[in-house]
């Protein structure tokens, strides 16, 4: 897998926030990644410096863009993202836009041939609106972020109420998340279910989303994945369905990008062919590069 190429599918880069495009480049450069899908961040929908880092960094960095909710011609803006090079857009299950129905959005995104990277944590996924998306825009890749939303979940995103344990919240704080995971694999196997729509993919992260750190470290890098999440999801969509994501420079507080593509190489449970499909076949297909 050393010589492989690889595709990253979920990074942050801007000027207001998260570190500037060559920081990425350098960790993609250091880690023999051939090309990055940049998310645009929450809550911001100016994409000139994005797009101007996919012009500079020809076919090595790629857009997924997002839509502001309060857009007065969404149809018209989704248009001009595709056509300024976007290949996706990002969307929350429970976004709702001022002067169209969600699942116009959903659905003209399918016909453009944007396919939606998926953010949200796992009662979103489980929620009747996401039920009644996948009903109703089969023609749409649907690309679940974050593990299929667990790794959301664990690190406090999303709108999941907060689990109390031994009195104290429990936040994403790393020492922690081994204590919140089991109170979530319930609602997991429901978003493993979703397997039986071909349009639905997932993307698998570091282990650091969905493992503590240890209190000890060793040596090296040693983070194993206790419950066999990767191994879940492989067993139900397949690696010809999954894809990884870095999720830089977020992962630089976890494990760290390395450890982060270390920790799904080195899973034993993938074969070569399964890495293949993971790290390239499935992203370049899905987002057509």
């Amino acid at each position: 897998m050393k010589n492989q190429k690889k595709i990253d599918t979920h990074c942050h880069s801007g000027e207001n926030w998260y570190e500037p495009v060559e920081s990425l480049l350098f960790q993609m450069d250091n880690n023999n990644v051939s090309k990055a899908i940049i998310i645009q961040h929450g809550g911001f929908f100016n994409h000139e410096y994005l797009f101007e880092a996919s012009t500079k960094y020809i076919n090595r960095i790629h857009i997924v863009a997002q839509l502001d909710p309060n857009d007065k011609n969404p149809l018209k803006t989704l248009e001009k993202l595709k056509s300024s090079g976007a290949c996706g857009i990002r969307l929350s299950p429970n976004t709702k836009f001022s002067k169209i129905t969600p699942k116009k959005i959903w659905n003209t995104a399918g016909e453009l041939g944007l396919p939606v990277s998926v953010h949200s944590d796992l009662s979103g996924l489980i929620s009747e609106n996401f039920q009644e998306i996948i009903s109703t825009s089969s023609n749409t890749k649907l690309i679940l972020e974050h593990y299929a939303g667990l790794g959301t979940s664990l690190m406090g995103g999303g709108k999941s109420k907060e689990l109390k344990h031994n009195k104290k919240t429990l936040t994403g704080n790393p020492f922690t998340i081994a204590g919140k995971i089991k109170n979530h694999l319930e609602d997991f196997k429901k978003i493993l279910k979703y397997s039986k729509h071909p349009n639905i993919f997932v993307k698998i992260h570091g282990l650091g989303e969905i493992e503590s750190k240890k209190k000890e470290l060793k040596d090296s890098f040693d983070l194993k994945d206790s419950n066999n999440i990767v191994k879940l999801l492989v067993e139900n969509f397949g690696s010809k369905r999954l894809m990884w994501g870095s999720d830089f420079p977020p992962v630089s507080g976890r494990e760290g990008y390395s450890n982060s593509l270390k920790s799904i190489t080195e899973n034993k449970t993938l074969s070569e062919n399964d890495l293949i499909n993971i790290f390239w076949n499935t992203p370049k297909k899905v987002f057509d590069l």
